[in-house]
């Protein structure tokens, strides 16, 4: 049975876990329930795969996986941008280019940039995407 897409996020995720443990940051994982808490930033992971393609024309070739891992920074309103602005970088530093590896399953990190800030409700939403690749 394949796990490649179970593997990609949890190298991904694992990488986020690490950031934010090191830097006591909480962090809303996907399809598990978090309650903020008021004047606390944290951070939203989302894993948006694209399309997997083959990379041969015969059925036992490599497949082409690419995607975006988005984590928003989530920061209380009305405090400026400063510290949401400040954790994308720190966010940016911790993926840089380069190799995750999880199950044997390695994920490139092909580039990182910050999306504009956006204001929800009592919040100030700052998304980092993370562009990534594995061939399977």
């Amino acid at each position: 049975m394949s796990s490649h897409f179970l593997d990609i996020s949890a190298a991904l995720d694992t990488n986020l876990n690490t950031f934010a443990t090191d830097n006591s940051i909480p962090v809303a994982w996907e399809n598990i329930d978090y309650q903020p808490i008021a004047g606390t930033l944290f951070l939203r992971s989302t894993i948006l795969p694209a399309d997997t393609l083959p990379i041969g024309l015969g059925n036992t070739s490599s497949e082409d996986h690419l995607g975006l891992y988005q984590i928003d920074v989530i920061s209380p309103i009305d405090k400026g941008k400063g510290q949401a602005f400040t954790k994308a970088d720190l966010l940016a530093t911790h993926f840089a280019r380069g190799e995750l590896t999880y199950n044997g399953v390695i994920i490139r990190i092909k580039s990182v940039s910050r999306g504009s800030g956006s204001r929800d409700n009592a919040w100030f939403v700052v998304p980092v995407f993370i562009n990534y690749q594995s061939i399977i």
